[in-house]
């Protein structure tokens, strides 16, 4: 590719960057240049491909976005994190309830069909009660970026005559197309920063892994609403503002780095590690980080940059004042970090919502950190400064797995500064043909499995925060589940095809009528009695005896079989009605599976990890393994197990030993 910017300005001594373009090929790595803002608007119009990938990324995005339409859901106006954030907005303009939030709830649940009484005191999981005041514990950072399209939504429905709620249908629409608006803002402001030290094609590859390639593009199009993907472009924002700063050291670029670091802290607190960004970069030693803060304090433009990094909390400090009487108030109360145990191997790679399993595209970003050593110095020091911490404080976080997203969803404001090394390793791995082709087809398989994924999620055919090595690698790009599927997400073990029966460990027909608990059979149930699990009996007769006296050895197969019958609705995805198997040595658990019972049972709509039908019978047969470490004198347990409301009849019982 031949157009390219043109260096126009010098950095400063001591910060170097991009690359010595005589010792690579021309398509692989741009001469540095620092052509900003209003310069770099031309230097993106110059640059065709990866233009065209912006322009790709956005009608995907767009697509996608329309196809599922996340406007319609729940999300927003039910329950979870995007309601903790919109919340604030309703309740100070319209409902002005922000003490008790009654009527913000009360309209919140009307527009989902859940009736409720707005005179009576809630209590909402998004806030706690402190002395007869609701304080919500998320920051208002996002209500603050919403709140443009929130009006834009409130004036739509005056206009139109529609219920001003704060959640009726112009509310939500305006909003999330705010979300994705604000994401592709970023996206081009990242297109702007790559083009500073890569490549036409580099800048364009490094675009659509990012956009599309991760599960940034599940918080684009599906799950729109949380922080995630606001983060992302202020930290792009950040990016940009602090290589102007440093540049320029003019009012302008102080603002907008004091803004952008200002608003990363205020949404999500613990990300004040932000600040390691302008502050490291382009140092490589001790010494010239202290020559840099004695220049810093010498400036009135730092002075600047830090009085609107304060600016941004003022909001919430007079939020926590008037509902605590505190100016600093920690409102997730008994949600808390466990700083001595983190669960970073578990976060990174893990497949309940593990980061890299999800995103893998984001390996080659890893691999290509140690380039930053020999090209692009000027940002190794906030990288390493930034990222390991990063990763130690989200994975310290007593719900290190996340809920509620595809993947790790707090990397992903990692992913500005991670476009970097990203970047690197392409321009190293793409100098032949033969290496670009293969990019671009490896490329293409990144995005096609995040827009799967996404699918998969929208279909209940993946809930990454739940799922197993076994059901991940069964399931990639299946457009449908098997019953094997649905066993292999809960016990995370290969179904086996056909085994042959050993001998019958156990068997249990619930055909004691003196237990008040046995109920009389009459939906398809086998002899004259069942067993009810339900609120009032959560576990049913348990088989206990020992491994030896079972006839069982290490690494046997074990068959369980039951029939089953949902009665009532009830019972949300973690809890469900179970059958349990566990092995104790003494009073300590060795291990133990779990498989849910509503999702198994056979009925006219296609199988799905959620499923809330009612009047649905079914046999049930799947298979475990005994584990490798058991002792003949250990104990088997198996039984059934209720922690919901849920009805449900079990019946004919049976655990057989097979080979």
């Amino acid at each position: 590719m031949k157009n390219r910017c043109t260096p126009n300005c010098n950095y400063p001594a001591g910060i170097p960057v991009g690359g010595d373009a005589k010792s690579e090929p021309s398509w692989l790595a741009s001469p540095p240049t620092t052509c900003m803002w209003n310069d770099n608007l031309v230097c993106a119009l110059k640059n065709r491909f990866s233009l065209f990938c912006f322009i790709l990324l956005t009608v995907v995005d767009l697509t996608w976005f329309v196809f599922y339409a996340p406007w319609n859901f729940g999300y927003m106006k039910s329950n979870g994190d995007s309601f903790g954030y919109y919340c604030y907005l309703p309740a100070t303009f319209i409902h002005h309830d922000l003490p008790h939030l009654r009527y913000t709830y009360y309209y919140s649940q009307k527009e989902c069909s859940l009736s409720r009484d707005s005179t009576r005191p809630v209590v909402i999981q998004e806030a706690h009660l402190y002395k007869n005041k609701q304080v919500i514990k998320y920051t208002c950072g996002i209500a603050i970026l919403e709140a443009p399209f929130f009006f834009m939504g409130h004036a739509v429905t005056k206009l139109l005559n529609m219920p001003a709620d704060g959640y009726s249908f112009y509310y939500m629409f305006f909003v999330h197309w705010g979300n994705i608006l604000f994401v592709l803002a970023g996206l081009f402001l990242l297109r702007i920063l790559l083009l500073k030290y890569f490549s036409d094609f580099i800048s364009g590859m490094v675009l659509l892994s990012i956009a599309v390639g991760t599960n940034l593009f599940h918080f684009t199009v599906y799950k729109t609403g949380m922080s995630h993907g606001y983060l992302f472009t202020l930290y792009v924002v950040l990016m940009l503002a602090t290589i102007r700063f440093f540049s320029r050291k003019d009012a302008t670029s102080a603002i907008l780095l004091g803004l952008s670091a200002g608003l990363i802290t205020l949404i999500r607190p613990d990300e004040i590690i932000c600040l390691f960004i302008p502050l490291g970069y382009g140092v490589s030693s001790p010494g010239e980080l202290k020559q840099k803060f004695n220049s810093l304090f010498r400036q009135k433009e730092f002075y600047l940059a830090v009085f609107f990094f304060f600016l941004c909390a003022v909001p919430q400090f007079v939020y926590w004042k008037t509902m605590t009487g505190q100016w600093l108030y920690y409102s997730y109360t008994d949600e808390s970090f466990d700083f001595r145990h983190p669960h970073i191997w578990q976060g990174l790679v893990g497949f309940a919502n593990g980061w890299l399993p999800y995103t893998p595209v984001m390996v080659l970003a890893i691999l290509g950190i140690p380039l930053l050593l020999t090209r692009l110095k000027a940002w190794l020091l906030p990288l390493i400064a930034f990222l390991p911490l990063h990763i130690y404080i989200i994975y310290s976080w007593w719900c290190w797995f996340y809920m509620n997203g595809l993947g790790s969803r707090p990397m992903i404001e990692a992913y500005p500064l991670l476009a970097l090394p990203l970047g690197l390793l392409y321009a190293l791995l793409l100098k032949k043909r033969v290496a670009r082709l293969a990019g671009i087809l490896l490329l293409f398989f990144f995005c096609a499995q995040q827009m799967m994924m996404t699918w998969q999620t929208a279909h209940s055919l993946l809930l990454s925060e739940g799922s197993s090595r076994t059901f991940y690698l069964n399931t990639l790009f299946k457009t449908s589940l098997s019953m094997k599927n649905l066993v292999e997400f809960d016990i995370d073990e290969n179904q086996p095809d056909s085994l042959i029966c050993d001998h019958v460990v156990w068997r249990q027909d619930f055909e004691d009528s003196l237990n008040k608990y046995y109920v009389r059979n009459g939906r398809g149930m086998s002899g004259n009695y069942s067993f009810l699990l339900n609120s009032n009996s959560q576990y049913s007769p348990t088989l206990d005896s020992t491994v030896s006296a079972c006839g069982l050895k290490p690494r046997q197969w074990l068959r369980i079989s039951f029939d089953a019958c949902k009665l009532a609705q009830g019972g949300g995805f973690y809890n469900y009605t179970s059958m349990m198997v566990m092995w104790k040595r003494g009073s300590k658990y060795l291990h133990s599976n779990s498989l849910r019972i509503q999702n198994k049972m056979q009925s006219s709509s296609p199988l799905r990890l959620w499923r809330d039908e009612c009047n649905i019978a079914g046999h049930i047969t799947y298979y475990t393994r005994v584990p490798p470490d058991v002792k003949p004198d250990d104990r088997l347990n198996v039984f059934g197990m209720n922690v919901g409301n849920a009805s449900v009849l079990i019946d004919n019982l049976e655990v057989e030993a097979c080979r």
